[in-house]
């Protein structure tokens, strides 16, 4: 079901589940939620990911996916990809032969990406992008991705469409679906069956035209409601998560701290959560960078990313000023390292108040760390190198350093699930701006589909 299909109910059964689409509820008595369970931190390569279960086709199957706000993706992995099925064991499988409503598209759709290769041997690097080739019927994709510690990922399938759902919210979207793997380390890892974009359809970064506009889930949820895109809300634990559809969770923000952040002037279209940076300070002081650093360098939420990812130049800059102004200089150096290796290391009280606080101002807010909210521990602090958890007295640095990207103007700093599980997160697309407010929880009992 739509949600603007529950718009027109509101007549008959009050409102369902929108405030926004303009029903007045004002007189019933309050109502559940629909908050839908998301399940993790799940650790791969060093890469923390969320999961949350969308049930796709007729009779709906049920797949367990990486919920990503930060594209637009939606893959999943085909019951006709022998290596997926090795691969990933535990994970769900989608079988488009089942489903009475998938509709593979062909090359000569509209709705088909622009094939620019020919055979799957061509699926290769293309500035960190997406590929199509084409074959006499199904409408094929080449996707290729690298992950922050430069593992080379690349996949291939069909395109079509079908229905979605998410919680209470259905529609009928278009979607791929993996035959074959190149590299099993994928970015989806072997926990998840693929990836659940949350974003708009002029950022579609699967698809090779980008001339092109493709309708994503949360614009075709919101068909005819006259919304340009469907608001969501996040609450990201290290136990878990909900996510809330088409509602502000203002159970979940501590009173008092919300906070408005408007997208950017950078932002590359509506749908694409990306904030202005404006600073970053280390105790108290201003990050010793480039200042140009910040407008090439806007602050992407991205929850399909788990570290809290920056340049190099920026990764280097914070280290070297990581204990200036520390109130135990030496405990703090004694372990710096270690944690921008990536090391598992013990940190014990005295040496944890060593360590500094990190401000970040983004689109003229201020949002300030302590060094248990910026640091992963134990079995959540997967060392990025060997995938090797910590012990639970055991600590690693929650940041992640990358390259610049090959793009021109395509450059982000991306505040993954590691910044991002602090707060409680209103991504208000309709308004082009994110609410956020320090979390009071989020784990509800009942939650899921």
């Amino acid at each position: 079901m739509k949600l603007s299909d529950l718009a027109l109910r509101c007549v008959a059964v009050g409102c369902v589940l929108l405030p926004l689409l303009g029903c007045d509820s004002s007189k019933e008595e309050p109502k559940k939620l629909p908050y839908v369970s998301l399940r993790g931190p799940v650790n791969y390569l060093g890469n923390t990911s969320y999961m949350v279960d969308v049930e796709i086709g007729t009779p709906p199957q049920r797949v367990s996916l990486v919920l990503d706000n930060g594209s637009s993706t939606l893959v999943v992995t085909g019951k006709d990809c022998p290596d997926c099925a090795n691969w990933k064991p535990g994970a769900p499988i989608f079988d488009s032969a089942a489903s009475s409503t998938w509709q593979a598209s062909a090359c000569n759709e509209t709705n088909c990406p622009k094939p620019v290769c020919k055979v799957p041997s061509d699926c290769e690097p293309v500035q960190g992008c997406h590929q199509c080739y084409e074959q006499t019927s199904d409408c094929q994709f080449c996707a290729y991705y690298e992950n922050n510690f430069g593992g080379n990922i690349g996949n291939w399938g069909v395109w079509g469409s079908d229905v979605v759902r998410v919680g209470q919210v259905e529609t009928e979207v278009h979607l791929g679906v993996i035959r074959n793997l190149y590299n099993k380390d994928s970015v989806f890892g072997p926990h998840s069956s693929g990836i659940f974009g949350m974003q708009l359809e002029v950022f579609n970064n699967v698809l090779a035209d980008r001339n092109k506009t493709y309708p994503t889930f949360m614009n075709r949820a919101v068909d005819g409601s006259g919304v340009k895109g469907l608001p969501f809300s996040l609450c990201l634990t290290d136990d878990g998560g909900t996510l809330l559809l088409g509602e502000k969770d203002t159970a979940h923000m501590l009173p008092g701290t919300e906070k408005i952040v408007p997208y950017g002037k950078s932002a590359y279209d509506e749908g694409q959560a990306i904030a202005d940076f404006d600073g970053f300070q280390v105790n108290g002081q201003a990050l010793n960078i480039n200042p140009d650093f910040y407008a090439s360098q806007p602050v992407d939420f991205d929850s399909g990313t788990g570290p809290w990812t920056m340049l190099d130049t920026f990764y280097d800059a914070l280290k070297t000023q990581f204990c200036e102004g520390s109130t135990a200089t030496a405990a703090c150096e004694g372990v710096r390292d270690d944690l921008f290796a990536h090391k598992c290391v013990a940190l014990p009280d005295d040496t944890m108040a060593s360590l500094p606080k990190l401000k970040s101002i983004i689109g003229g807010q201020q949002f300030t760390l302590e060094p248990k909210e910026y640091l992963l521990q134990g079995a959540s602090a997967e060392i990025a190198t060997t995938g090797t958890p910590c012990r639970p007295d055991e600590y690693t640095l929650g940041f992640a350093s990358t390259k610049p990207s090959p793009n021109p103007g395509f450059g982000v700093s991306l505040f993954g699930a590691v910044w991002m599980r602090n707060f409680t997160m209103y991504f208000d697309t309709p308004k082009k701006q994110v609410v956020i407010a320090r979390q009071r929880g989020c784990v509800v009992d009942g939650a899921g589909m």
